[in-house]
């Protein structure tokens, strides 16, 4: 642990990671593996570790119990009061602020990781340099700005300065946090399409902490997402929004409806009609979760109605790409502990009139059964 960890594209290892504040157990046993040229997200609400991680990473806060590893090299051991400084690590670190140095051109920011801080120095001598500088703002439509300063640069412009600087001295891994939150909404998806493209040119093995599911499902290669410091799931984008593992993941991607319910002969009956609940016992207690856009509504259902609940109308809303409708199931025998009402989220323009009625049904695959107590 005495020099520079060599190369692009290193492999992370977080393994069994803990860190305290105080009282406060911010991290609780984590462990994540990051493939050399990976991006993964860290996604939860605030507080629930995903910057103490990036962090204890970077080096920036020393490791109290686990172990870090960049490249097979171990950079922090807790147990064993091991650190290696943050220079040393070789990791890019992006800020949720930028941090772009006021007095400073963006030549000069992009450059400050390369050669000590100037381009020209020592440390960048090759392969990056003045030419990769000019390349790299090129790429990103920003070579008419070499010269100006970062307060006469947009948001997004700065943005994309920041992570240039973070990917100038070819780090082995690269660390984001919220690299997006200070954006507006429009502009944010243009910088997530730019810095995607960015980063996958760069072949960098990132990983990136966020709050915002819809920005790691686009991004993303895996998701590991942090309940109060430990890991409730670690699964593809795919994988983890088809088959949430408790509901506190099934939450985090939208508005879900929450139906209790008893398992009877494999299905669940709720407000919406039955819902498979394979491998679950009959007799047992349990939570549905289904999705507003997994809630399909017709005017008249196919097949004489089998599998639909006729509900009532009570609220339509326009939202743009999609609608949104409130509906009071009407199907006799539903379960007095179901709610009253169902939210539903539709495609585009479809607003029938308040009052009507309608057919509903649950779609099996945005729908999901688990144990209303743990097991």
């Amino acid at each position: 642990m005495s020099g520079p960890l060599p190369g692009p594209m290193r492999r992370l290892d977080l393994t069994h990671v803990s860190h305290r504040f105080d009282e406060t157990l911010a991290v609780d046993d984590v462990s994540i593996g990051v493939e050399a040229g990976e991006l993964v997200c860290l996604l939860g609400p605030s507080g629930c570790g995903k910057t103490t991680l990036l962090r204890l990473v970077a080096g920036l806060d020393t490791l109290q119990s686990g172990r870090i590893a960049i490249g097979g090299v171990t950079v922090a051991e807790g147990d064993a009061g091991r650190q290696l400084p943050p220079e040393k690590r070789g990791t890019g670190l992006m800020f949720q602020d930028y941090a772009l140095f006021p007095h400073l051109t963006v030549t000069q920011n992009v450059g400050f990781g390369l050669r000590g801080g100037k381009p020209g120095g020592a440390r960048g001598s090759a392969p990056r340099g003045e030419e990769w500088i000019e390349q790299a703002l090129a790429g990103v439509h920003l070579a008419h700005l070499a010269g100006r300063y970062p307060h006469t640069l947009s948001g997004g412009q700065q943005q994309r300065i920041a992570l240039l600087r973070a990917l100038a001295p070819a780090p082995g891994v690269l660390l984001l946090d919220e690299p997006f939150s200070g954006l507006d909404e429009h502009l944010r998806q243009r910088v997530r399409r730019e810095t995607q493209a960015i980063l996958a040119e760069s072949g960098a093995t990132t990983l990136m902490v966020t709050h915002d599911p819809e920005e790691a499902m686009f991004l993303a290669d895996r998701i590991v997402v942090l309940n109060r410091g430990r890991v409730a799931q670690d699964a593809s984008p795919v994988e983890i929004y088809t088959a949430p593992a408790d509901p506190f993941v099934a939450r985090l991607f939208g508005p879900v409806n929450e139906l209790e319910g008893v398992v009877r002969g494999g299905s669940v009956e709720t407000a919406l009609g039955p819902v498979p609940a394979a491998g679950r016992k009959d007799g047992q207690a349990v939570l549905c979760f289904i999705r507003a856009d997994g809630v399909e509504v017709t005017a008249a259902p196919p097949d004489g109605g089998r599998g639909y609940v006729r509900a009532r109308v009570e609220t339509a809303r326009a939202l743009g790409p999609a609608s949104y409708l409130l509906l009071a199931p009407l199907a006799e025998g539903a379960p007095e502990s179901v709610p009253a009402m169902i939210e539903a989220r539709l495609p585009g323009i479809n607003l029938p009139a308040v009052g009507s009625d309608v057919w509903a049904r649950a779609r099996e695959e945005q729908s999901f059964v688990f144990a209303s107590v743990p097991e």
